[in-house]
């Protein structure tokens, strides 16, 4: 299919992309979203049987733990949840894999966990620095998706302490962050989840979509799938009007700007290192070029800021993943390398 190249690229700042890729979808105020609002991390204690946790991650139970939140003024509150391992990959490679806390039935009375009935808690895979590095790089991946889509999972920080209460464990301090629940994501987003067996990108909203493949393109991902929602979540909007669901991505922590040394393209796309960029979307006409390029513009200092201003990211990380982002825009910005770079690999 054809493309007017340069009158997508002097058409960039002539869109009005107000009402495109979910930002008409008014956002409801819940309980949950004020938990994800703060940007302050989260002070938590969580004490369990640090043995039987790992001993038994391959296994789909949960196990009791309490759990403590500290206040910043030192007052603390407690209660007893569920915890279990997740993540398919991580739960194989890390030696502490990432969590599902379960809060029904715990007495956790804290306000900003009101009406929270699970969350996920993404932790440090293993121990050395360069680990907690990659959780602050795949936080701010959410944070900079957020400023492209309001239909997307919002993450807050948490200053971890995990206790062993048999005694037999150091505590370990790390940071980690929580990843809003899906069923409130959707009811902020006056939307529902859908959880077909077999899906295609044509049973999706295609704006989004489209959107959702340039972001993966920007920051390195190749770890989504469509036909089998690896890595998505598919949300239907209650607006009768919006026929099409709409695909939330999730997970990035083997995209080229966390560059985690575990992570390892999948066979067959040509490439050997996560960092190479490689767009998995579906082919644009010259309309859907024209916005969604626009939208990449109107956010640019917005995103830039996030990684410049991060308090959470080393120089390093700041230095290189500007540097990744600044290569992004000077593909778009250039009719050749959007032919040659991206169309040449859509679907």
């Amino acid at each position: 299919m054809r493309l007017i190249y340069s009158f997508i690229f002097l058409s960039f700042f002539l869109v009005d992309t107000s009402d495109i890729y979910a930002q008409n979808i008014a956002e409801k105020d819940t309980t949950q979203s004020k938990l994800f609002v703060e940007e302050t991390p989260l002070r938590i204690r969580l004490a369990f049987d640090q043995k039987k946790f790992l001993s038994e991650k391959y296994k789909d139970e949960y196990q009791p733990a309490a759990i403590t939140l500290f206040s910043e003024n030192g007052d603390s509150l407690s209660g007893t949840i569920r915890i279990k391992a997740r993540g398919e990959f991580r739960r194989r490679f890390c030696q502490f894999p990432p969590f599902r806390l379960n809060f029904k039935d715990s007495g956790f009375s804290d306000p900003s966990f009101e009406g929270v009935s699970s969350l996920k808690l993404v932790t440090v895979c293993k121990f050395p620095q360069l680990y907690q590095e990659y959780i602050f790089r795949e936080y701010t991946l959410y944070k900079l998706y957020n400023v492209l889509s309001p239909m997307s999972f919002r993450a807050r920080l948490v200053d971890m302490t995990f206790e062993d209460n048999q005694g037999k464990r150091k505590p370990l301090e790390r940071f980690g962050f929580l990843i809003e629940d899906v069923d409130h994501l959707a009811k902020r987003n006056d939307a529902f989840e859908l959880e077909p067996k077999i899906v295609n990108s044509q049973m999706m909203n295609r704006k989004q979509l489209l959107m959702i493949s340039m972001f993966q393109y920007m920051i390195g991902n190749c770890d989504w799938y469509v036909p089998n929602l690896h890595n998505l979540k598919l949300l239907k909007s209650n607006d009768f009007r919006q026929e099409m669901p709409y695909p939330v991505p999730y997970d990035f922590d083997y995209a080229g700007m966390v560059n985690a040394v575990y992570a390892i393209p999948p066979e067959g796309l040509g490439i050997t290192n996560v960092t190479e960029r490689i767009y998995r979307g579906p082919c644009f006409n010259e309309t859907e070029a024209k916005e969604m390029f626009a939208l990449f513009h109107e956010k640019k200092d917005e995103i830039i800021r996030l990684y410049e201003e991060s308090p959470w990211l080393d120089e390093f990380s700041k230095t290189t993943s500007v540097s990744y982002l600044n290569e992004f825009y000077k593909i778009i910005e250039n009719p050749g390398s959007v032919k040659t770079k991206i169309l040449s690999t859509c679907k």
